[in-house]
């Protein structure tokens, strides 16, 4: 069962008490109204973030063996079973912040996580006793904000108006999330994400300064196609509260077997979390050495 870890929040409360936002011309009372908003932001995604611990699936080439590991295409693959633990020791947070007018402003969040990933495997074929490995990693990611100045209430106060993909990458891997289509039921809604620059209205929440997510595609399921490049071999993994497989193996809605496109369906209610998904080298799962290797895109969509 999935744990999700609260330490997060503290440590991200610790790291933004210090932090400068920088200051806008139009007036003390303004900016500090905006820098807020950015905190309230960065605050709200702890609950994609945080450290988790959980039993997931991955997939392995049969040809696998423990002398010789590495990716092997095209080829039929076997699912591994293991527990998979994150832990976030630390959380920096940088920013800039453009503004087009008196009313509107873009912000780019740069967020940088040092953590260690403990991977416990108990299948014979890949160690010869159960053993977890320690394996520290440092992953970088970038979004962006469009907020608006809205003058039509009491008060003047910034809002979110807009927001990116947040996009981000361990140093080292070589493949690359190219795009994600999301399919609500019978293909009726679809949505492409294919540049992680680009900016998604959000629709209005229940809290004042804060633009809640778009909900999910579809009111039973939502599929998801993701369209990776590179030559490594790879793992690619959808979540919304917990983690789940995604296949290229030709079966149920994956049309192709070994095209790059991974494949999956994510059940309404299987969690609150923005929709993200990670792709995470073979070989990070399975050679002891291997360095951790993670791509990822989280959504505006919850």
């Amino acid at each position: 069962m999935k744990k999700i870890v609260l330490s997060l929040l503290i440590v991200s409360m610790l790291v933004l008490s210090s932090c400068d936002f920088g200051g806008f011309s139009g007036g003390e009372e303004i900016n500090v109204t905006l820098t807020e908003l950015i905190e309230s932001e960065i605050l709200a995604e702890v609950d994609v973030d945080t450290a988790i611990e959980e039993d997931i699936d991955i997939f392995v080439p049969l040809s696998f063996s423990k002398t010789a590991p590495g990716p092997n295409f095209p080829q039929s693959r076997r699912r591994v079973s293991l527990r998979l633990r994150h832990k976030i020791d630390s959380v920096y947070v940088d920013h800039t912040i453009e503004y087009f007018s008196n009313d509107t402003a873009l912000v780019t969040l740069t967020k940088t996580f040092v953590g260690t990933m403990y991977i416990r495997h108990t299948d014979t074929t890949i160690t010869d006793t159960p053993v977890v490995w320690e394996k520290p990693y440092e992953y970088t990611s970038t979004s962006y904000l469009e907020c608006l100045l809205d003058s039509s209430g009491d008060s003047t106060k910034w809002k979110l108006f807009a927001k990116s993909i947040e996009s981000g990458a361990t140093t080292g891997i070589l493949n690359t999330i190219e795009s994600v289509t999301i399919l609500g039921d019978n293909d009726s809604d679809q949505t492409i994400f294919d540049d992680p620059t680009t900016l998604y209205e959000v629709v209005r929440g229940f809290t004042a300064n804060r633009g809640h997510f778009r909900g999910r595609p579809g009111n039973l399921a939502t599929s998801i196609f993701v369209l990776i490049d590179g030559n490594d071999d790879v793992n690619v993994l959808g979540s919304s509260g917990r983690h789940f497989a995604l296949e290229d193996n030709g079966e149920g809605i994956d049309l192709t077997a070994n095209d790059n496109i991974y494949s999956g369906t994510l059940l309404k209610g299987r969690g609150q979390s923005r929709l993200r998904v990670r792709m995470i080298t073979t070989a990070t799962f399975i050679e002891e050495n291997a360095p951790v290797e993670i791509a990822s895109w989280i959504f505006p969509v919850r």
